[in-house]
């Protein structure tokens, strides 16, 4: 057989060759018909089987006119729900209750289309392993919604309980102001015993608190789950009892004024044994020394420590209280940017003070440690 070429006159054509040339045509005409088709679960996150859960996939090719889910358990490699639905859509609803929470599973999923008349299909491969865990207890520790603070600063911890074993990847705390910007957002935590300290706070003010992360297993947990719209407390200091050193007292009767007062005097003792030397008869020299106040101290229940100095050293221990079981300290500290803040530190909770520029060598520095069922410090300069 032969065929005229257009430009170099005829070309011989074998009968295998002719085959193979129709072969290809018929290959071309079956990929132009049917188009090409491919499918991929999108791996679910851990979830609760309690509620149910939709699982969606990436499918390209003709319009999908239904599917179905298979679900396997990770273990015995068992199928524990087969089911299909006619939809257009690119998902599938696992229902409530389906499959057990402390297992562990994996699901291909087939897409049907019309190819001409006939239905045709494309299955997935399998996904990768996903977990069914129980909806952790998750909850802000000691402070209710609506609570009223009566401090600048709030500690806030967080209460953790997973009855499947799971345990905790990171989480984050954020404080956010009335209007739900955020006003203070922790790093990442890793141990539900970790605690943030939260400063700054203004009085008459509202803010709302929020903590969220996600377990090893892969489980998300809110407290938006309990509190949609974040627990609420409101700022406002406590009002203390008016003090004065001097009581006077108009004893009518008796035509005099008595002069009271409840202030004890204390004497500090050097504990390097020698004499305190002062400056300008107001200031202890210690520089090289520390004084210890041993006799009339009774720091119990709520209570305000004024320090008054200058020139305190960089990392150094400025006061510390002790006795009992707690012990509280006091060190003045420098930022990496230079700027500086008083550390307060009681037990394993630290507390700092807003950061101030480096003062002067000679400004008086006066830092106020208060208690009044929550810790705070201030830097007055």
């Amino acid at each position: 057989m032969s065929i005229r070429n257009n430009t170099v006159g005829t070309t011989e054509i074998t009968p295998v060759e002719i085959e193979v040339t129709r072969s290809m045509k018929q290959e071309s005409r079956d990929i132009s018909r049917g188009g090409f088709t491919s499918i991929t679960v999108n791996t679910p996150d851990a979830f609760d089987a309690s509620g149910e859960y939709k699982v969606s996939f990436r499918y390209e090719g003709n319009q999908c006119i239904a599917n179905r889910i298979v679900v396997y358990d990770s273990s015995s490699n068992a199928g524990v729900f087969n089911e299909r639905i006619t939809s257009f859509s690119l998902s599938h609803t696992i229902p409530a209750g389906t499959l057990t929470n402390g297992h562990s599973y994996y699901i291909k999923i087939t897409a049907y289309y019309k190819n001409g008349n006939d239905e045709e299909s494309v299955t997935s491969s399998s996904s990768s392993v996903f977990y069914c865990l129980a909806t952790p207890t998750w909850e802000i520790r000691d402070i209710t919604d609506g609570q009223i603070v009566a401090n600048s600063s709030l500690q806030v911890g967080v209460n953790y309980a997973q009855a499947d074993g799971d345990v905790i990847d990171e989480f984050i705390i954020v404080v956010y102001t009335a209007s739900h910007t955020v006003f203070y957002q922790s790093s990442s935590l890793y141990d539900a015993a970790d605690t943030v300290t939260v400063t700054g706070l203004n009085d008459d003010a509202a803010y709302y608190i929020r903590a969220y992360g996600r377990t090893v297993k892969g489980l998300a947990f809110d407290t938006r789950t309990d509190h949609p719209n974040d627990l609420i407390i409101h700022i406002s200091y406590a009002t203390p009892s008016f003090y004065s050193p001097v009581y006077l007292e108009n004893i009518r009767d008796g035509g005099y004024v008595k002069v009271s007062t409840n202030v004890a005097s204390i004497e500090g003792v050097s504990d390097s044994g020698s004499e305190i030397v002062y400056i300008d008869n107001e200031f202890a020299d210690l520089r090289n020394d520390s004084v210890s106040f041993l006799k009339n101290i009774d720091v119990s229940g709520n209570f305000t420590l004024f320090v008054k100095g200058y020139s305190f050293v960089v990392n150094a221990l400025v006061v510390e209280l002790s006795g009992g079981t707690e012990t509280i300290s006091l060190r003045w500290r420098k930022a990496a940017n230079g700027k500086c803040a008083a550390e307060l530190k009681v037990g394993n909770s630290v507390f700092y003070s807003s950061f101030i520029d480096p003062p002067a060598d000679d400004a008086i520095i006066t830092i106020k440690v208060t208690f009044d069922g929550f810790y705070s410090v201030e830097v007055q300069s």
